[in-house]
């Protein structure tokens, strides 16, 4: 009888250990892919880092190129109005030009008249 309970007992033993063999294995496996679970999220953090900079790197550029674009809009707009003020320069010298071409026509008309006068005596 005691006989039958040991050997009963060395199965239940034997089965326990089996299934503890078990248990550790698929604890290791485990542990396993929690390491490298664990390597993916550090790897992901790090680019997520790297993101981050980026971003805030892209964030001064395009501040910085903002700036830019104002400044040149100022200038474009100096130089519209240095413009227009040119234009109105011409304009005025093309009719000062037209005035004088108008006077020099009628002077010349009044100098023919005059040497055909001139001829004439």
């Amino acid at each position: 009888n005691l006989s039958t309970k040991l050997t009963h007992t060395s199965d239940e033993l034997k089965e326990c250990t089996l299934k503890l063999s078990q248990s550790i294995s698929e604890a290791e496996a485990t542990q396993k892919q929690l390491e490298k679970a664990k390597e993916m999220m550090d790897q992901k953090d790090n680019s997520i880092q790297e993101l981050m900079e980026m971003t805030i790197t892209l964030k001064k550029k395009i501040h910085e190129l903002s700036a830019q674009a104002g400044d040149y809009k100022s200038k474009m707009v100096q130089y519209e109005t240095q413009l227009k003020k040119a234009d109105a320069t011409v304009n005025a010298s093309d009719n000062k030009s037209n005035m004088l071409n108008e006077e020099i026509s009628s002077l010349q008309m009044e100098l023919s008249r005059v040497t055909e006068i001139l001829d004439l005596e």
